[in-house]
């Protein structure tokens, strides 16, 4: 019985992971900005109904603090040695200058980045690329709704999309980014594509380059108040990245499956994320992504030192949010994103609660879960996996994300252009949107409705598909093809 009532649970604030027994014990919490709260080792905290123990693996806040002040040495001296403009690749100039120049800053970079740290586990990397693999389903949605929309929740991160436009922008420009960084996710997850050289290790170097560019163009502006703000694209904020697709993941396959992955795929996954981490510049000595529980509570103690939403996070989710299927199935979505980041994150974004949508979300739930339990069994988990592999290959090579450029285009319009009809949010420096930038303009929220056929009838449809394809997947074999 107890294994029935556990496959028709998601709850997300006392899975396994999470779960701890506090109920005869005070909770404490403290507000973004406290860099000394009075807080010590076995003290139980809590915020936004996440219930946690604060151990010595914890970051107080004030070593958070000087976090935001470090940027990407290596990555910025070498974009002021070659002052790129907007469309340059970055990564191809530097290769091409470490084989026939004499600058030594671009042959130290290409130098250091070929040689492989000697903590890298080349056994447990590709046992971490392969649980992503198998856990597809799980992951996508867990890094769409808990990572990024759960992830910019935290008014110091929006502030960077603000200001660039990454993620606030139009709707095609926004759906080119995320393809953007699906590229250098599925990329990573090929064999030997993280060796020196290969197309992993290329892409996740291009975006950390791209990384440096917003950086130095930031920094440059009179608005950024680096003071208050930290250095755009900070360590600080970059472990918070590292740990959304992390980390975060692996508690959304948890709330998928009913249960935590074993500890060791666990690690693997976690050590597969330490050394892009270490490619995409976060410092080694700051690397969240040691351990598991390590990663657990740096990402725990981020959220205790800048997760608290405002106006322009609640923006920004309703955003993201709208911008699949030009807001077709948002209400949908908005309940789906509830499930994954919990009640009182999704109450302090705004996103509505209904009970029919509550239903057909749950509904939906349980079909992902009964797919994630059946990729399971002996007599269909190869074919699965083979199915999911070329899933991602079709999607890397023959789909949009084979035009992936991880390049500056341009200066987004907000950098230049001023309307001041428009809704401005917070009270900073930073311009306010023009009109073709929906997502800064609050009454858009408030009077958006869904549009297109009901969503219901697309659910059901969709459900049907669903079932019918985990059925396929048992009865048939998909066609084989290699993995290499």
């Amino acid at each position: 019985m107890s294994w029935l009532l556990r496959f028709f649970s998601f709850d997300n604030e006392n899975i396994a992971s999470r779960h701890i027994d506090s109920r005869q014990r005070a909770r404490k919490t403290w507000n973004v900005g406290e860099k000394e709260p009075q807080v010590k080792v076995g003290d139980i905290i809590e915020k936004y109904g996440q219930v946690f123990t604060w151990s010595d693996l914890h970051v107080m806040p004030s070593r958070l603090q000087c976090l935001r002040s470090e940027g990407d040495v290596m990555c910025d001296m070498l974009l002021e040695t070659f002052n790129p403009q907007p469309k340059d690749d970055v990564l191809d100039k530097i290769l091409d200058d470490a084989k026939e120049s004499s600058d030594l800053n671009a042959k130290n970079f290409i130098h250091a980045y070929s040689e492989v740290p000697a903590w890298v586990d080349w056994e447990q990397v590709r046992r971490g690329q392969k649980v992503f693999i198998r856990d597809l389903p799980a992951c996508g949605i867990s890094l769409y709704y808990l990572s990024l929309v759960g992830g910019f929740s935290a008014p110091l991160i929006t502030k960077v999309l603000r200001a660039t436009g990454y993620l606030t922008s139009g709707r095609k420009q926004v759906i080119r980014r995320l393809a953007d960084t699906s590229q250098m996710i599925f990329e990573c997850l090929m064999p030997d594509s993280l060796l020196p050289n290969n197309k992993g290790w290329l892409s996740v170097l291009r975006v950390r380059f791209l990384h440096g560019m917003v950086r130095r163009r930031l920094k440059s502006r009179p608005y950024w108040n680096e003071k208050e703000w930290g250095v755009p694209i900070n360590q600080e904020d970059m472990s918070a990245t590292l740990l959304a697709f992390s980390y975060n993941v692996l508690i959304g396959i948890e709330l998928v499956l009913g249960k935590p992955l074993n500890r060791e795929d666990q690690e693997c996954y976690i050590h597969l994320w330490r050394y892009i981490g270490w490619l995409i510049g976060v410092d080694d000595k700051h690397n969240p992504c040691t351990s598991v529980d390590r990663a657990k509570a740096t990402l725990e103690s981020i959220v205790m030192h800048i997760l608290e939403p405002d106006e322009d996070s609640r923006a920004v989710a309703f955003h993201l949010l709208q911008v699949p299927r030009n807001g077709r199935g948002l209400a949908f979505r908005q309940h789906l994103c509830r499930k994954f980041i919990g009640d009182k994150l999704a109450d302090s974004l705004g996103l509505p609660v209904s009970t029919l949508w509550q239903s057909f979300t749950y509904f939906f739930m349980i079909c992902i879960r009964l797919y994630s339990w059946v990729i399971r069994l002996p007599i269909v988990k190869d074919k699965a996996y083979t199915f999911h592999y070329n899933l991602i290959r079709k999607a890397l090579y023959e789909g949009e994300l084979k035009n992936a450029q991880h390049v500056l285009t341009s200066d987004p319009p907000e950098f230049f252009t001023l309307n001041e009809e428009s809704y401005k949010l917070g009270h900073d420096n930073l311009p306010s949107p023009i009109t073709g930038c929906p997502v800064l303009r609050t009454h858009e929220i408030r009077d958006t409705k869904v549009a297109g056929y009901p969503v219901w009838q697309k659910l059901l449809v969709s459900t049907a598909l669903f079932t019918f394809g985990t059925v396929c997947l048992l009865s048939r074999s998909f066609p084989e093809r290699s993995l290499v």
